[in-house]
This record gives C-alpha cells, sequence and structure tokens, in this order.
C-alpha cells in the first residue's frame, strides 16, 4: 500500500521494489528521488531537522547523486542494505553555513538552470503548486516563504543578474562555478573488492573522508547509476577524484562450477591505483590485517606505507586505534583539509 513521503507529503511512486531489510521503509518520490528510511529514525526528527533533510533529499536528487538509506546510527553490519547506509547526524551536517552556503546554492542554481545567458524566474512548479525548485537550490526549509534576502545578497555579489522578474546567472557567478567544479576537487574514490564481508570496511571509509571534510557519496563505481562501459566510468571517476583509497584486501583463491577462479589478489585494484599514481592522484594504501592479504600483496607496494586494519571489538581498529581517525587523519596529512571543511 503506497505511502507518502515522510519529509515532503507527496505520495509515492511504488514499483514493486521492497524494501533492503526489515527495519527500513523504501520511497521514490518524485519531489525527493528514491531513498530508504528508518521509520524509527524519522519519528523523533524535529520539524526543523525534517524540513533540512526534505531539502537536503532534493538537492541529491537534482545532482543526480547516488541512492542513500536514512538511519539514526549506522551499524558495524550493513549486510542486506542495497543503498548507502547514512547516519541523520552525517546527512545533516551536509546543511552549508558561511561562504559554503553561497557556493553551494551557485552549483544547485547551475544543475537546475545549465544554459549560460538563458533567463529563469523564482516561482511556484505548476505541476505540484507546493514545490518551488529555487527553494531548495537556497537551501530554504520553507517552501511557502521566498528567500528574497538571499536573491538580494547574490544580485549584490554580482553573482545573479535581475532582468525584470527574471534572473540571469552573471559571467561572474558562471566562472565561480567553474572554478568549483574544476580548480578543487572534493570527491574521492575507493578502489577495493566489492564483497558483503567489507561492508563495514566501506562504511568507515565513508566517515573517515566526510570528517576530513570530503564528499563521502558514491565512492566506489558500484554505488554509481551509469550507462558507460564499466572501466570507462572508473576511470572517469578517478580522473575526477582528489585522491584514491586503494584497499588490497583479499582471500585464498577458490574454482567455481565453470572454472573460473574467485578470489586472490585484486588485479582491478592494482590497475586503478596504478593508474590514479599516474595521473598524480595521491594513493592511500589500506589492507585487512590478516595473513591471506598481506602476504598476497605484491612486492612493488610492500615498501608503500599501508594502513593495516582489522575488526576488533565491533569495533574497525589500526595499530589499536580507531580505524576511522587513522584514515582521517592520514587523509588530511596527504591532501589537506578538505574544501567541505573550509571556509572558503
Amino acid at each position: 500500500m503506497d505511502k507518502a513521503c515522510p519529509f515532503c507529503g507527496e505520495e509515492k511512486a511504488d514499483h514493486g521494489i521492497r524494501a533492503s531489510a526489515p527495519n527500513v521503509s523504501y520511497v521514490k518520490c518524485s519531489v525527493c528521488g528514491e531513498f530508504e528510511y528508518s521509520p524509527r529514525m524519522v519519528s523523533k526528527l524535529t520539524d526543523e531537522q525534517r524540513s533540512k533533510i526534505r531539502v537536503l533529499l532534493q538537492i541529491r536528487k537534482l545532482r543526480g547523486l547516488g541512492r542513500i538509506c536514512l538511519l539514526d546510527t549506522v551499524p558495524l553490519k550493513t549486510k542486506g542494505l542495497c543503498f548507502d547506509p547514512v547516519d541523520k547526524v552525517s546527512f545533516l551536517s551536509n546543511w552549508p553555513s558561511g561562504s559554503r552556503f553561497v557556493d553551494e546554492v551557485l552549483l544547485n542554481l547551475s544543475f537546475l538552470y545549465p544554459a549560460p545567458g538563458k533567463t529563469f524566474k523564482f516561482e511556484t512548479d505548476a505541476a505540484n503548486g507546493h514545490i518551488r525548485p529555487w527553494a531548495y537550490a537556497l537551501y530554504d526549509p520553507d517552501v511557502n516563504r521566498a528567500q528574497l534576502s538571499s536573491i538580494r545578497m547574490f544580485c549584490e555579489a554580482g553573482l545573479l543578474h535581475p532582468d525584470g522578474s527574471h534572473y540571469l546567472i552573471t559571467d561572474q557567478g558562471w566562472k565561480r562555478i567553474e572554478a568549483l567544479r574544476g580548480d578543487e576537487s572534493s570527491t574521492a574514490f575507493v578502489a577495493m573488492w566489492f564483497d558483503d564481508s567489507l561492508d563495514a570496511f566501506k562504511c568507515e571509509v565513508k566517515k573517515a573522508v566526510a570528517l576530513a571534510g570530503y564528499r563521502a557519496e558514491c565512492l566506489t563505481v558500484d554505488e554509481v547509476e551509469h550507462n558507460d562501459y564499466i572501466m570507462d566510468k572508473v576511470i572517469s571517476l578517478i580522473n575526477d577524484a582528489r585522491f584514491v583509497i586503494a584497499d588490497f584486501t583479499c582471500v585464498p583463491e577458490s574454482q567455481d562450477k565453470d572454472g573460473s577462479v574467485k578470489g586472490g589478489s585484486r588485479g582491478g585494484v592494482y590497475f586503478e591505483a596504478g593508474y590514479a599514481k599516474g595521473r598524480g592522484k595521491d594513493v592511500i594504501l589500506t589492507c585487512r590485517n590478516d595473513d591471506d592479504s598481506k602476504n598476497r600483496r605484491h612486492f612493488d607496494i610492500q615498501q608503500i606505507n599501508t594502513i593495516f586494519w582489522e575488526e576488533k571489538d565491533g569495533e574497525l581498529k589500526a595499530s589499536g586505534q580507531p580505524f576511522v581517525e587513522i584514515l582521517k587523519n592520514r587523509i588530511v596529512a596527504s591532501v589537506g583539509e578538505g574544501p567541505l571543511n573550509r571556509d572558503l
């Protein structure tokens, strides 16, 4: 039975896809996009938190980002979840402040109105009446009022130009947008083995990337919706990334019924790490701290400083310390604090 979207109230379009875990619900909303969520988490949200999550979901849909599963907290074991698990605190931390607000709004407007030189009007979406696309572009949690002060601020800064009741992104605005998209990437790419046993590792990597100030979404190629050849997409993601994390965890080889060999060293990870290095990217090496993985590392990478991790007492550790902190510190030491942690 269809239910309304828990954030915007729009009825979801259920195409028979069931939730990927017992305690989460699935929604495909024309306004907020496709996502899963914990009803228990939603029941504890304040009105302000619910409004902000709605806006952030709509922005994810606008920018074509990956599908997520919103939870109160992300368990160490995430087996069974089809969507990328994100805890509400981390998700709400995407709400911009300071000068980052200006940059994020500009990026949103460039996705809404991607043609330079074309004027647009801030108005109610006629199809639904209550939806204002420009409102979430301006991070307005209240769809019933215009953020006139924000629009005025952008005009005074020379980023928007008023043309009667319409507006235009100025040349100065597009130059800033190009700089934000090209000069300093805020993304990372993770080369790793796609296996359920590494769900906890992937989750902790995303936390570390976010804490370092970079975008913790769609870090691996299996999370990105695309119609390209898989290696073309891998190369594109590496080219766009600020840095690469390469995990060399592996398991002993085994032979499938059709004669193909499973397990062993991760040839794809070696290729992706080598390609990234050749492109001048910083590559951070990790590996599970077990004999199968450590002894199968090729001698070419054994001299490179590697973070060895293991699951201990329900937590991922590296050298006895929380893996998240170790990896975050290595990222910052390698490429610096990310743009999402800085007042640009």
